[in-house]
Formats: structure tokens, sequence, C-alpha cells
């Protein structure tokens, strides 16, 4: 994420620093022709995408169930009345 300075805010370079990381490490196996570490890497990064997806899946449904059980709760009280 830039900044209207152009610099990278602090949020966003931990971020992209792992990424960073992450795609050395993936290119030095390549180079080096390490096929099962290669793979092994992308395994990791697509399970953390996976994992990161499920929880927010997660949270959405927790949040929906919460509102329809606000929206009956008004429902009942304005029958009630």
């Amino acid at each position: 994420m830039l900044c209207v300075c152009g610099s990278v805010s602090p949020a966003a370079s931990g971020k992209s620093r792992g990424a960073r990381m992450i795609l050395r490490r993936v290119i030095e196996h390549v180079k080096a022709q390490n096929w099962t570490a290669a793979a092994l890497d992308f395994v990791i990064v697509v399970m953390g995408v996976f994992i990161g997806l499920q929880v927010a899946n997660w949270n959405a449904a927790r949040r929906d169930a919460r509102e329809a059980r606000e929206y009956i709760d008004r429902i009942q009280e304005e029958n009630n009345v």
C-alpha cells in the first residue's frame, strides 16, 4: 500500500516482505531444481489461502446468523405489541 508521499506504509511493508520471502524461497528451489521443496512451498501457500477463505466464510456465516436472530426477535416484538 503506497502512501501519498510514495513510501510504503508499515502495515503493507510487513505483508509484502513476507510475500517476497516466500517468492524468494520458491525461486531458489526452482533454480536448484529442488521440485519437492518448490511443491511443498506451493502447497503451504495454497493451504494458507484456503484457511484464510474458510475463516472469512465462517465469520460471515456467524454474522448472518446473528442478524437473522435479531430480525426474528424484532418481528416477534412487533407481533406481541
